[in-house]
């Protein structure tokens, strides 16, 4: 399934050449193929993919047989796995004020989620703030100009936008999503109805 799903991104082109018929060809066009994100769609249901194919050989020896915990948890936190579970607050603000949490409320409210659906924050990567001041998080990412005030609201700065590119397309942005998507289907549905 994999494989027809990418021979889809996969364009064919024959060139025709009415002058001079044997000088035909075709033109094979990879570039959808080349910049298709396999992590994409699990990020935005909120799982967390496990790329197993940017594992090197020495980390699944080292994750096979009896591991040594501290080495595990090198190697999942060098390829964003480990940050899906205990995700560092900082970066998980950032993630959502770039995803639509213009406030510093909503980014408080969204960020105090994270604990109560089974993901504990870990250590901070961007700012020197205890993961139980939010408040302070946020004045922090804003003070090192990753946060700005734009015409809406909050809005992830230049600097901001750099890093989320470097983690934008890990297995911890499906985090990202999960909470965003809770927030957006949590309504009660008699309220509508009129039930």
């Amino acid at each position: 399934m994999s494989s027809l799903q990418q021979l889809a991104f996969i364009t064919i082109k024959q060139c025709a050449d009415d002058a001079n018929p044997e000088n035909n060809s075709i033109t094979i066009d990879i570039e959808r193929l080349a910049t298709f994100d396999p992590l994409e769609r699990d990020n935005s249901f909120g799982v967390c993919p496990v790329p197993l194919y940017n594992f090197k050989p020495e980390e699944v020896d080292l994750l096979n047989g009896d591991p040594n915990p501290d080495d595990v948890r090198e190697v999942l936190s060098h390829e964003g796995i480990l940050q899906y579970f205990f995700p560092p607050a900082d970066t998980l603000a950032l993630g959502l004020i770039e995803r639509g949490a213009n406030s510093p409320s909503l980014v408080e409210g969204q960020l105090l989620q994270a604990p109560t659906m089974g993901h504990p924050f870990g250590s901070s990567e961007l700012v020197c703030v205890g993961n139980t001041n939010l408040t302070t998080l946020i004045d922090e990412l804003q003070d090192r100009k990753l946060v700005i005030e734009g015409e809406l609201g909050l809005e992830v700065g230049p600097e901001g936008q750099r890093v989320r590119r470097t983690i934008k397309f890990q297995p911890r942005e499906g985090l990202v999503s999960k909470i965003i998507n809770r927030f957006s289907f949590n309504f009660d549905l008699k309220g509508l109805l009129g039930k």
